[in-house]
């Protein structure tokens, strides 16, 4: 099953389509030294340097650091082919683009980038820009590919473990099975928390490979571990063990997880990209499932729980902080990852404020307890605010069972924010918003972008043993307007009806914003299942996971350049003069052809790397 199917279903409504940026220069050059620049345990290093000659693809990741700082937006990109100057994997950090550049352009694991002005320096491994990020060119050219389910909910998993000359990781290969799957006893682990929060919908096996140990595949870098970047360990971890295994580590494995042995510079814990199999941890860090739970998530494309201005300050659920422990918290996620992960749409409500003024009330059941979820109960419910883009999360975070150590509003109805993020398809940070207790209420002013409207959840009560359920009540409702003269009023003289209409909202409003006692569904009379997104996948997560990455749409060579003159092409050979795609220049979208392609022998090596350009510009793309 390919990351990015996994990704699809935690990001509700999913088309994948890929994305090329590209950066212009006038004139390609290449640079490689071959001088000796120092001794390090009995290599020589030398500068290796080059321009890109194939588009890569890009990857985001957050670094988080055990004194609560964290590098953020990352961005990285995969080298292919001639790129790889003879080495099996290269992960190499963009570097020379604006501040911010990467966050607002780049879809981690979809987008394939491409630079004619650029230094892959692979001794520190980074692409550095030379031009500027303000000259780019996007192009959403291959097809899109709807997304499917696997049928039996399992997931593969394989660990590597750094041995380095002067460090090993400390756990060994037997206690990393244990610590994340369990296979000696260990009762709570990454195998064991995934598999309970999701009823089975989510099961991680370790990989069974010649050379493996319960899942652990031990890696050994010819380099010493203290002092030496951890970008360069993992490189080296992930290279020999594809060389050894005979084939990219993602034909083997729906995720990769790389222990790195202690001694790298810097106190951080582990990083992940996003929509992609790969997350790396440092050390002990990678025997404890709190952060287990937390990079898979990333690799999941879950986004970090957060609350105010922390970005992991929501500690309800495994997506804020990661604990310093292999024994807890024994907890899940919030209302917003759990929605996104689809692990209970039979038990989903979902409102917008499209669809008009609206009441509800009924109870809600803990995830801990689907079991008691009966006629028609909720667990998560979802209100969509389309003038904002925000989506509002409430659920009843019971602490008990699997969820007994949630570390923040056990036993509360919480309220959790997200926007939605159009053009990544995915939810962006959320952001706990209220812990209600019984008889507590939270109120949304402007609703809907309705001036004096309001959207308010109100508890009225909480019960716990035996049936752990709390009843809420939500309604969104206009602003309170005057009360009717003794006398009638023409309408002219009245800034509003002496009578408001009977819809979309009742003849009379209460006095207050929601009634003293709310009926079940007030308005509409039918509320519809899916208002927001337009459509949402029907089946929680999908059919099969991209072995490492996928070969398309960039082969690992480019095509040749156009046919001499000399070729006579077959009448089959002909470029498809109906076929246009659209390429962004900066701010602007155009539609481009195959005589365009054919125009330039740069936009050739780009755009016929591309699937659907090279299946329909088959002459100018040497594809007969």
């Amino acid at each position: 099953m390919k990351v990015a199917q996994v990704r699809s279903f935690v990001a509700g409504t999913l088309v994948l389509a890929s994305t090329v940026i590209y950066l212009r220069r006038t004139v390609p050059s290449d640079v490689y030294d071959d001088v000796p620049i120092t001794q390090n345990a009995n290599r020589i290093l030398r500068h290796r340097r080059r321009s890109m000659t194939e588009p890569c693809l890009a990857l985001s990741a957050n670094k988080r650091f055990e004194d609560g700082l964290e590098e953020e937006d990352l961005c990285y990109c995969e080298l292919r082919g001639n790129d790889l100057d003879g080495e099996g994997y290269k992960m190499v950090q963009i570097t020379g683009l604006p501040d911010g550049w990467c966050k607002d352009n780049i879809d981690s694991a979809e987008t394939q980038f491409f630079a004619w002005s650029t230094d892959i320096n692979y001794n520190t491994n980074e692409l550095l820009i030379q031009s500027s990020g303000n000259d780019v060119v996007y192009s959403n050219v291959a097809p899109a590919k709807e997304i499917r389910l696997t049928d039996n909910n399992v997931f593969s998993v394989l660990v590597l473990r750094g041995n380095g000359l002067d460090k090993n990781v400390t756990a060994s290969s037997a206690e990393l099975s244990d610590s994340i799957f369990g296979t000696n006893g260990d009762s709570f682990n990454l195998r064991s928390q995934y598999r309970a929060c999701s009823y089975d919908q989510m099961i991680f096996n370790a990989v069974l490979q010649e050379g493996t140990t319960g899942g652990v595949y031990d890696v050994s870098v010819d380099k010493n571990i203290i002092g030496t970047p951890d970008h360069e360990i993992r490189n080296e971890m992930v290279s020999k063990a594809k060389e050894n295994f005979g084939t990219d580590l993602g034909n083997i494995a729906d995720f990769v997880m790389a222990c790195i042995p202690p001694g790298t510079p810097g106190q951080w814990i582990a990083y992940a990209y996003g929509g992609y199999y790969l997350s790396v941890y440092n050390d002990r860090w990678c025997t404890f499932p709190s952060a287990q739970m937390h990079e898979l998530g990333h690799n999941m494309a879950l986004s970090h729980s957060g609350e105010h201005n922390n970005k992991y300050g929501d500690q309800s659920g495994m997506m804020g902080y990661s604990y310093f422990s292999k024994n807890g918290p024994r907890m899940c996620f919030n209302g917003a990852k759990t929605f996104q992960l689809g692990w209970f749409k039979e038990y989903h409500q979902e409102f917008s404020s499209n669809a008009g003024f609206f009441s509800w009330a009924d109870y809600m059941v803990g995830f801990v307890h689907r079991e008691l979820a009966t006629d028609g109960e909720k667990m998560i419910v979802r209100i969509s605010d389309q003038d904002s883009n925000i989506d509002y999360f409430v659920h009843f975070n019971r602490r008990s069972g699997f969820n007994g150590n949630t570390r923040e509003g056990g036993n509360k109805v919480l309220v959790a924010s997200a926007s939605w993020d159009h053009n990544k398809n995915i939810y962006l940070i959320s952001d706990l918003l209220a812990k209600l207790d019984a008889g507590a209420s939270f109120t949304i002013p402007d609703f809907g972008g309705i001036s004096g409207a309001s959207l308010t959840i109100f508890v009225p009560w909480i019960l716990l043993e035996p049936r752990n359920k709390a009843r809420v009540e939500i309604s969104f409702s206009s602003p309170l307007t005057a009360e009717p003269s003794p006398s009638p009023i023409s309408p002219t003289q009245s800034s509003f009806p002496s009578a408001l209409p009977t819809v979309p909202y009742p003849s009379a409003l209460p006095t207050l914003p929601y009634p003293s006692t709310v009926p079940t569904i007030v308005y509409p009379s039918t509320v519809p299942t899916v208002v927001y997104p337009s459509a949402l996948p029907t089946i929680p997560y999908p059919s099969a996971r991209p072995s490492a990455l996928p070969t398309v749409p960039f082969p690992s060579a480019l095509p040749t350049m156009i046919p001499t003159a000399s070729f006579q092409p077959s009448e089959s050979c002909k470029d498809d003069e109906l076929f246009e795609f659209i390429v962004r220049f900066e701010r602007s979208r155009r539609l481009r052809n195959c005589s365009w392609v054919a125009s330039d022998s740069r936009f050739i090596d780009v755009f016929c790397a591309l699937t659907n350009v090279k299946d329909n510009c088959i002459l100018t793309c040497d594809n007969c």
